[in-house]
């Protein structure tokens, strides 16, 4: 995976490209290299999402002289060999969620806070990537836009 450098030139546009330009030819990547050759008094710069290296072999087009830089990601290869992803718990923690949207429901920005915290605590709740994977979880309502507070960056900082 490669990262910017801070020494990059600034850029106007920031096109973030999964799977396709400038690493595949056609479709997508044609329109994206027609667009940045159209608009050259602009400057891009590019982040290149794909699987891994393997996928997608050399660059397929000559960057235009308006790009400013190219990131690539291969999010396959940032994980650890032979990981296995948690399952979803049996048991959700559900009254947990419950309580962050009733603390949404009631303007209580810190109590919401305080509630997700307890939610994805590793010791007593579950994980991001479980509760991302329980069903259960998924059937519950949404504060339903009546949440008054919402999260605030005050109450998120203030617990760091």
């Amino acid at each position: 995976m490669k990262r910017r450098e801070s020494s990059a030139p600034e850029a106007d546009v920031a096109l973030v490209l999964e799977g396709t330009y400038p690493y595949v030819r056609g479709g997508v990547a044609d329109w994206v290299h027609q667009l940045m050759h159209a608009l050259s008094d602009l400057r891009f710069h590019l982040i290149f999402i794909g699987a891994t290296h393997a996928d997608y072999g050399p660059l397929r087009y000559t960057l235009p002289p308006n790009v400013t830089g190219l990131e690539t990601h291969f999010i396959m290869e940032s994980l650890p060999r032979g990981r296995v992803w948690p399952a979803a718990p049996a048991r959700p923690p559900v009254a947990a969620l419950e309580r962050v949207h009733e603390a949404l429901e009631a303007g209580d920005a810190e109590g919401a806070w305080d509630a997700t915290l307890r939610l994805f605590d590793p010791r007593r709740g579950m994980t991001v990537r479980q509760f991302l994977r329980a069903p259960a979880v998924w059937g519950l309502p949404p504060c339903g836009g009546s949440c008054a507070g919402g999260i605030s960056s005050d109450a998120r900082t203030s617990r760091s």
